[in-house]
């Protein structure tokens, strides 16, 4: 909970400090005020072209949904709501963006120059030349419960029942994916609905539409930047933080600190005999249990099968080979099956049937060495502390393997 609080954090300031800015816009001179309608147009397009560079599909999507939006809100939705063309127009709005959000929360990444991407975006272009030409009096004729498509419903309430509905259904669906998948773009999505719920709900304040679009954009940017901070620190197969990230690491160690050298043993031959996936496969089951040290341990992956854990703060080497001790222990009582590749069922449904057969498959567990060193008076910089880690890994490794040595 703690990753997605950290997910959320920024956004919701970001919508908080919008708010804010809604109901203090007197604060800003007159003549300036009008300059805020033309604000979300670069800070979009600014997030469609970062998305772009970084082939996020789903936020490309969502911020050519919000331009358009916002485009028809200041073309179509500046006379009173009670007249035909600007009531059909903030009907159907308040239907299609939860509707569409809730899409984009749903969707996997497929990437934007795909057939899966093309597909996507032409339906976006198709509602918004459907809602240009469609006629608003479509909404005028009388029709089975009409009145849930009504603004107004009750006092203090603007949108209609449908509307409340489905930004409701939308909100919770995101919501779950975001703790599910503890994705950046799950984050951004969620408090732009909220953002996009208070701007439909309060619309008669001055400006709202124009600073909660822009706090949308800034959402999906601040997504992006967090997105494309985790493809250069984090490791794409096992969602640990990278080599890179460790060498930054190394570069800032200052004070009392511990450093922990991981290896998988005899991973080589276990890769010849059963194969890459399944060596893959491995790879993650260990990251996993050693991205679970205690202590305040922080985890990495060095490179092939190393693996790297850095403790700072005051605690003792002796004291941390606790934690790096549980570590072992659990890699080593891990029972892996062996996943037969060549006879893999072609069908989910075949699959389904075969899981009773699967528990009877074969399992084998691998084991680590560990060599752990601190920062003392011989060794005063990361390097040598790194180097005498290095070391005590090689005498674990000469003493057997499946066991843990101190420099």
């Amino acid at each position: 909970m703690l990753s997605i609080f950290w997910r959320l954090l920024i956004p919701v300031l970001l919508l908080v400090l919008s708010l804010y800015s809604v109901f203090e816009i007197g604060r800003i001179q007159p003549q300036y005020q009008p300059l805020l309608t033309y604000l979300p147009y670069p800070l979009l397009l600014l997030a469609m072209l970062l998305a772009q560079q970084f082939n996020r599909l789903r936020v490309f999507a969502a911020a050519g949904l919000f331009m358009l939006a916002f485009i028809t809100v200041q073309l179509g939705l500046q006379q009173p709501l009670s007249e035909p063309r600007p009531f059909f127009l903030y009907t159907t709005l308040s239907l299609l963006l939860p509707l569409n959000v809730m899409l984009l929360a749903l969707m996997p990444e497929r990437g934007i120059w795909s057939r899966y991407g093309f597909v996507l975006l032409l339906c976006l272009l198709a509602q918004a030349v459907g809602l240009s030409v469609w006629p608003e009096a479509s909404l005028q004729q009388p029709f089975p419960y009409r009145y849930l498509f009504d603004s107004h419903p009750a006092q203090g309430y603007l949108l209609s029942y449908a509307a409340n509905l489905l930004f409701a259904l939308a909100l919770l669906i995101t919501a779950g994916l975001l703790v599910l998948r503890k994705g950046e773009t799950e984050a951004a999505l969620v408090v732009c609905l909220i953002a996009l719920y208070l701007t439909l709900q309060l619309f008669s304040a001055a400006y709202i539409s124009a600073i909660l679009f822009s706090c949308c954009a800034l959402c999906l940017m601040y997504c992006l930047v967090r997105n494309s901070h985790d493809m250069a620190f984090r490791d794409d197969l096992t969602g640990l933080r990278n080599r890179r990230a460790f060498n930054e690491t190394l570069r800032s160690l200052a004070g009392h600190y511990v450093i922990a050298t991981m290896d998988i043993d005899h991973f080589k031959k276990f890769n010849d005999r059963y194969g890459h996936e399944v060596g893959d496969d491995v790879l993650r089951l260990v990251a996993a249990q050693i991205g679970k040290v205690a202590g305040g341990g922080v985890a990495y992956r060095y490179g092939g099968e190393e693996f790297c854990v850095v403790f700072t703060g005051r605690q003792s080497a002796e004291a941390c080979t606790v934690f790096l001790e549980q570590v072992r222990v659990a890699v080593a009582s891990y029972g892996i099956s062996l996943r037969n590749l060549a006879s893999r069922p072609p069908s989910q449904k075949q699959g389904q049937s075969q899981r009773g057969a699967a528990a009877k498959a074969k399992t084998v567990s691998v084991t680590i060495s560990v060599g752990v060193a601190e920062r003392g008076v011989e060794l005063r910089k990361a390097e040598q502390v790194l180097k005498a880690s290095d070391q005590a890994l090689y005498k674990a490794k000469k003493q057997g393997r499946n066991c843990l040595v101190l420099a």
